[in-house]
């Protein structure tokens, strides 16, 4: 069983994504401001002079921004990455604000050479140089990475730290949605029980909908509702739906997620609140597919190569799932459960050997390598 085996797509995330939009990262930028007060009955000498001064301080300021340039950016590119590789390794609690600091600057240089436009070659050649101490620091991060194994749990965080440095979210709105999937419990066996009885529920709701408009957010809800329950019967099924059973949901749920999204573009609700409710339904079921992949290989049930892929890939879901948003909007319950989910990871594939898998990505190693994948994918973001 290869790497890519345990990335690859499977019935139990088949519709986790839908309808979760990518945030646009942002960064923070802390202004100082100087305060100065002048003392009753000062002299018009002391007054000017201070202002004076005030002047003098402001025109720095503005000099010190003008002297933002290329070269000054590459020098500052520089330094970092020579302070970071003299250091014997990188502490891992430190490696996300090294992180979010090479990202920084590394962003700062880009909006400074896209800004001009009259040297392209020195561009060129700035991009390339930035591109070699990028290329120095993330080894360097690699390499502290790999100092010691880490468990999912340190994976969990470094996930954590590094996507909230990058996204700004409401958690009103989470809170809100939380709340609400909270509120739905965990669908208990359906009565009728049986695999094409769910399928035509399934697919009976999503074609009423289809036919149907979003009006507003109580029509969002009642969707949102009734989908769930759905899902969990759906999923009760899991290995037995057939694929074209499978593509077919997917596509009626991409479609109705489009036209979620028209509905909040056109001023029906809020898009925030869309964008929160689908996030954490996202959470909802890399959750609930976890555990319930878990409990099916715990069982010796992985019987099957192909029973056995798919069950990997929904139990590390939650953890090779890079969006940054819905990293960051994990609240401590559902770190809690993920934690939890990555305790009983290495002993469900200690069962899948000695069912005679052999396992490439060794359960030991693998959170080191999704760390070093994320870190990779974060510096494209």
């Amino acid at each position: 069983m290869s790497e890519r085996t345990t990335q690859s797509p499977t019935r139990c995330s088949f519709a986790q994504s839908k309808g979760c939009i990518v945030a646009t990262p942002s960064y923070n930028n802390t202004h100082k401001r100087s305060s100065f007060t002048i003392p009753a009955g000062a002299s018009p000498a002391g007054v000017v002079f201070l202002f004076l001064v005030v002047i003098t301080l402001l025109s720095s300021c503005s000099n010190k921004q003008y002297e933002e340039n290329r070269e000054t950016l590459l020098h500052n590119c520089k330094d970092f990455s020579d302070s970071i590789n003299s250091l014997p390794t990188i502490p891992f609690d430190r490696i996300p604000s090294v992180f979010t600091r090479w990202k920084n600057l590394e962003t700062r240089l880009l909006e400074v050479i896209e800004r001009d436009t009259l040297e392209e070659e020195q561009n060129m050649i700035a991009l390339s140089i930035m591109s070699q101490y990028g290329d120095q620091t993330l080894n360097k991060i690699f390499e502290s990475i790999d100092y010691r194994l880490h468990d999912f749990t340190d994976l969990l965080t470094l996930e954590r730290d590094i996507a909230c440095s990058l996204v700004k979210i409401d958690r009103k709105y989470f809170r809100d949605a939380e709340h609400f999937y909270d509120s739905l419990g965990i669908v208990s066996p359906l009565p009728d029980n049986d695999m094409k009885y769910t399928e035509q529920e399934y697919l009976s709701f999503l074609e009423s909908y289809l036919s149907s408009e979003f009006k507003d957010w109580n029509d969002v809800e009642e969707f949102l509702s009734n989908e769930d329950r759905c899902y969990n019967g759906y999923l009760q099924n899991l290995k037995n739906h057939s694929q074209k059973m499978t593509a077919t949901i997917i596509e009626m749920t991409e479609t109705l997620a489009s036209r979620l999204m028209e509905s909040a573009q056109e001023g029906k609700f809020s898009s925030e609140r869309l964008v929160a409710y689908m996030t954490v339904r996202t959470s909802r079921r890399q959750i609930l597919c976890a555990r319930q992949e878990l409990t099916y290989m715990g069982n010796g049930k992985a019987d099957r190569i192909d029973n056995a892929s798919m069950s990997i890939s929904g139990i590390i879901a939650p953890f090779l799932h890079f969006n940054p948003l819905l990293i960051a909007s994990r609240n401590q319950r559902q770190m809690d459960e993920l934690r939890k989910i990555g305790s009983r990871i290495p002993d469900a594939f200690y069962k899948l050997e000695s069912r005679g898998f052999i396992l490439i990505s060794h359960p030991d190693c693998l959170p080191n390598r999704i760390a070093k994948d994320y870190i990779s994918f974060m510096m494209n973001y």
